[in-house]
């Protein structure tokens, strides 16, 4: 008795085993020339003055940040599987891991891929829904900007504050652009009268079928939760992701500066 005829995605060639090693040269290579004029004699003289509990808070701060990621990426993928936010906050670290030792976008490879794995999904689905993630973190942060400028005090020499207010606002149209162009990518690969599924049919036979079924399985992720509570917390947690984000940095900078940054109680 026959099996079922595998997908493309299925039949496909795995990548070359020395691929993996070719992407961990790299982030090597990389890592040597971002430390090759590292002092370890003067990280140690800094380390032995900070407050470590302040410095523990910034790896706390980090784990807390990704647990709200894993949920926030949970309910976009509602509409295709329900899935655990504890299982996508593990596939969230494990990408981070990987993207270590190979940067370039392996680590957001690394955890779509995992997903999709596990919850028999299609990569190129769960793909998209990362696309989602990315596109709402960069409108939530564009809108935070100029907030963040107005309200907050620092020396602004040069007109920085306005260059920042106008670079969230050119970001955010960037970003709404981005999120437009995905939705009309998702109409046109649903729909076989749509010029780019009569773009792709141009293409040799042997190349249209897996062109056109990966386009079909990217657009499906392309999905935005029916239920308005899940959309609404989609928008907030990118922004409880970005106040989490900024305790990090309050953290480091009380670590190693909290003589200076807190009151003197003992006089």
């Amino acid at each position: 008795m026959r099996g079922d005829p595998m997908t493309p995605e299925q039949s496909a060639p795995l990548a070359p085993r020395w691929l993996p090693w070719v992407g961990a040269l790299l982030g090597a290579a990389a890592l040597v020339w971002v430390l090759r004029a590292f002092d370890l004699n003067r990280l140690r003289a800094v380390v032995a003055n900070a407050d470590l509990w302040f410095l523990l808070l910034v790896p706390l701060t980090i784990i807390v940040e990704q647990i709200v990621r894993g949920w926030k990426w949970r309910q976009l993928l509602w509409p295709l599987r329900s899935i655990r936010s504890l299982d996508l906050f593990g596939a969230i670290m494990a990408g981070y891991l990987l993207a270590i030792v190979m940067p370039f976008g392996f680590g957001t490879v690394a955890r779509s891929w995992l997903v999709a794995r596990r919850q028999d999904l299609r990569f190129s689905t769960v793909l998209a829904t990362v696309a989602l993630d990315r596109l709402t973190d960069g409108i939530v942060f564009a809108c935070l900007v100029p907030a963040a400028v107005l309200f907050a005090a620092f020396p602004d020499p040069g007109g920085v504050r306005t260059g920042l207010i106008w670079g969230g606002a050119g970001s955010l149209i960037l970003f709404v652009v981005l999120l437009v162009i995905l939705a009309i990518y998702r109409r046109q690969a649903q729909d076989p009268a749509a010029w780019l599924r009569r773009l792709v049919c141009c293409l040799p036979t042997r190349l249209a079928l897996p062109v056109n079924r990966l386009a079909a399985s990217f657009a499906e992720g392309i999905i935005w939760p029916r239920e308005t509570w899940r959309g609404a917390a989609i928008v907030l947690a990118s922004v409880l992701m970005k106040v989490i984000a900024t305790t990090q940095f309050v953290g480091a900078g009380l670590a190693f500066g909290s003589a200076s940054l807190l009151p003197n109680t003992c006089s």
